[in-house]
């Protein structure tokens, strides 16, 4: 009906007003799904048992559990919490994690019951930074668990079966179950990048093998896309089209090609649903679906509309996806490519007799062709990639074209064949291990070219800087429509504006960021004159974030995002890993001038490494002595107020105690005209001690003080708090740690004091902003 409306509407007042009344309709839908959507809603009966304990959730498993190097991750949709006696009726999805892979009987569809400790998605709230809590957030996830043992799962038995269609909803769903436990059995070495390829799921892959493919820029190549749905499209429709050409009779009564189009969608729909939805595979989904539709209609296929059709559709139904990379990234490359179509087209035409010899070669000219779709695409996400990922892979066209055809033609090919025949297992187990031979192969070749120099690491672009490349893109596919000397001039003029570096203004400002990296440390200095100073970088690692790098992870993409791209001065309080366990990656990519500690000698691998790092890249060792300026420009200082590691030697009181650690870090002030910032680490009760009786009054009181050692009991001792006097006190520290951080007594001491007590846990990371006599709070980031 809506269809049949908006073709009268064409022809009575012509297409102009067609497309407007277009753009309003999807809008209102846009708007409409919006409203509707539970993604917005917040399921009151969740806000009940987060506060830390463990509760009992039951409810039914949603997906295929995505299991891991370490841990395994499920969806559970929860329909009832309990905790002691207390029984709650609960509605929504809970992301649970757990340590080694699910038991055998837990399966898509099936009820059970977990013993977990809930609460609300977890994660840095830093500007620039992955937003996981927004990410969780579109996937309609509004609480996380962990599960320490598998054994803390039970299956409850039902008394009524489901339904049929209850069984068909996650039928697709134990299939892509079942592939990946057949895969993990018979070819463990490569199951996880054959799981990527087959259902969608990278949650395996090592990641040492995801970084490579990083640095190679082909990551896109472990998403199933439109060359997976081109592949099992083709596959389908030559087979349905050899059965139909067997028999004369249907040749003459129905259109064979066609109907084979058709019927290749069937297989498409299911791969799909076994693939997960995910977007790039519903965008390939909807534009052949769109390509058919056109086949059918004898229309002319359009890249630029079918690309179009399928954003509209997916936006329609979910808008929220327009903020998710993966879209972005998906029809960025799709919209490059639709520009570039025509000479592409031209490219791909067969040859004539008086073509150049690269023309008449197919090898060199389907080649050529490969590397200039993917230099489009390259062209097209560059700016979303660098604004969200800060990193461009100059190799990737080559190692794209290297490695797709032996992962999506050979190992893809053998794999979906496989699938076909996983009730013959010698059988499937075959043809998997003969597409393991092109993930092998493939694996070899991304760790050989990602250790060539050919990656850029870049700060977030300015949107004067991603509008101009986008409009030079743009005019040059115009140029290759049109030609025109005056038109390519142009083009070249603004593609050079939009590449040309814009140094961040500086207002004569002092800016303090206490980042939230969770149980750790991390301060960053932009002081006037765009210098920049990070004291400390680092976080405690919990046991589902092993491998997570804070440095790579949370304050480097906060400098990119402030476009900030050297550092002058790193340091660190002390030697403790929650301190600088970030600072191997700063120091590689900022290139910082001098590294300050508070002593050389310590029996810690991890910070002697770090300090063996600094003097390999020609980077200043120094130990801040107590009393000595780190820093001074006009009005504004940084000083070291306190080393007792230079006093007293490393040898005095238990060379390696980690309270003897605390105490001996440094102090820092960082004064801006008449206001103060007091940065002290994971100091003690017995440092503060010192300090108030050997620091004069004046030189100690400070507006900010970040709060010792994260707000332990053993720190902040009312007489050091009176000495301070701080207007606001800053924690850093996660909720639930070993012990209690911030202790409650703590947080009292400073609110009797008159002191605003701020929390990164509760906060997220906290900006402020001084000219010297007004100090401000920001809500967001300088």
């Amino acid at each position: 009906m809506i269809l049949l409306a908006f073709r009268l509407v064409a022809q009575r007042h012509g297409p102009l007003i067609t497309k407007a009344l277009l753009v309003v309709f999807f809008f209102m839908i846009g708007g409409i799904h919006a409203t509707l959507s539970p993604d917005f809603k917040i399921q009151q009966s969740h806000a009940i048992p987060m506060s830390g304990r463990e509760v009992s959730v039951s409810g039914i498993l949603q997906q295929a559990p995505a299991i891991g190097m370490e841990n395994t991750v499920l969806i559970m949709k929860v329909s009832e919490m309990r905790r002691g006696r207390e029984r709650v009726r609960a509605a929504g999805l809970v992301r649970l994690t757990m340590p080694g892979p699910p038991p055998l009987w837990l399966a898509p569809g099936d009820y059970f019951m977990a013993r977990a400790r809930l609460s609300p998605p977890r994660g840095p709230t830093v500007p620039g930074a992955f937003d996981y809590r927004a990410y969780l957030s579109r996937q309609g996830i509004r609480a996380t668990g962990w599960i320490s043992s598998p054994r803390l799962l039970a299956r409850i038995n039902r008394l009524s079966r489901a339904g049929f269609l209850s069984r068909l909803r996650y039928l697709p769903e134990r299939w892509r179950m079942i592939i990946g436990r057949r895969l993990d059995e018979l070819v463990p070495r490569q199951a996880g990048v054959y799981r990527a390829l087959l259902i969608g799921d990278r949650s395996a892959i090592s990641p040492g093998v995801m970084e490579s493919f990083k640095a190679c820029g082909i990551v896109h190549l472990l998403a199933i896309s439109g060359i997976h749905m081109g592949l099992l499209a083709l596959g389908a429709g030559f087979i349905v089209l050899w059965f139909l050409k067997r028999s004369t009779w249907l040749l003459l009564r129905i259109p064979a090609l066609k109907v084979a189009a058709l019927i290749s969608l069937i297989p498409l729909v299911i791969y799909a649903l076994i693939a997960g939805f995910h977007p790039p595979a519903v965008r390939a989904l909807l534009m052949t679906m769109v390509f058919v539709a056109a086949l059918l209609m004898d229309r002319q296929w359009s890249i630029a509309n079918n690309t179009a059709i399928a954003a509209l559709i997916i936006l329609a139904f979910k808008p929220a996806l327009l903020f998710a990379v993966s879209f972005q990234l998906s029809f960025a490359a799709m919209a490059a490519i639709a520009v570039f179509a025509e000479p592409l087209r031209q490219l791909a035409a067969a040859p004539t007799a008086t073509s150049p010899w690269w023309r008449r070669n197919w090898l060199w000219r389907w080649g050529l062709l490969s590397i200039l779709i993917s230099l489009a695409a390259m062209a097209g996400t560059a700016p979303i990639i660098i604004a969200n990922f800060h990193r461009l892979a100059l190799i990737s066209p080559l190692a794209t074209l290297i490695v797709e055809p032996l992962l999506c033609l050979w190992s893809l090919a053998w794999g979906i064949l496989g699938c076909l025949f996983l009730p013959l297992t010698p059988l499937a187990a075959l043809l998997f291990k003969i597409g393991a031979l092109g993930i092998t192969a493939a694996l070899k070749i991304t760790s050989l070219l990602a250790t060539l120099p050919f990656t850029l690491w870049l700060p977030t672009p300015y949107w004067a800087q991603i509008i101009l490349w986008y409009a030079a893109l743009g005019l040059l596919g115009l140029w290759f429509k049109k030609g025109g000397r005056g038109l390519l001039l142009t083009v070249v003029v603004i593609a050079l504006m939009a590449l040309l570096p814009i140094k961040p203004s500086s207002d004569g400002k002092t800016r303090v960021s206490f980042l939230d990296v969770g149980h750790g440390g991390c301060s960053v200095l932009r002081l006037p004159g765009s210098h920049t100073i990070i004291i400390d970088s680092g976080r405690r690692q919990r046991r589902s974030a092993r491998d997570y790098g804070v440095g790579e992870n949370v304050v480097a993409p906060f400098l990119w995002y402030n476009h900030i791209s050297g550092v002058d001065a790193v340091i660190i309080t002390h030697p403790h890993a929650d301190h600088y366990n970030g600072l191997a990656f700063i120091l590689r990519r900022f290139r910082p001038r001098i590294l300050w500690v508070n002593t050389l000698v310590v029996n810690e691998e991890g910070f002697e490494d770090l300090l063996n790092l600094a003097r390999e890249l020609k980077i200043k060792v120094r130990v801040a002595a107590g009393g000595s300026v780190l820093y001074r420009d006009n009005t504004v200082r940084l000083r070291n107020l306190l080393n007792l590691a230079a006093v007293e030697g490393e040898g005095k009181g238990g060379a390696d105690s980690d309270r003897q650690r605390n105490n001996q870090g440094l102090v820092l002030r960082l004064t801006v005209g008449k206001r103060a910032f007091l940065f002290t680490g994971d100091i003690e009760k017995r440092a503060e001690e010192y300090l108030v009786q050997s620091v004069e009054a004046d030189e100690l009181h400070s507006d900010v003080l970040k709060v010792p050692h994260h707000g332990s009991r053993t720190s902040s001792s009312m007489g050091f708090i009176e000495a301070v006097k701080p207007v606001y006190a800053v924690i850093q520290a996660e909720r639930h740690g070993r012990g209690i951080f911030p202790a409650p007594e703590v947080v009292r001491r400073y609110r009797q004091a008159g002191a605003q007590v701020l929390n990164t846990a509760d906060a997220g990371s906290i900006f402020f902003v001084t000219d010297g006599r007004l100090l401000k709070q920001l809500r967001g980031c300088f």
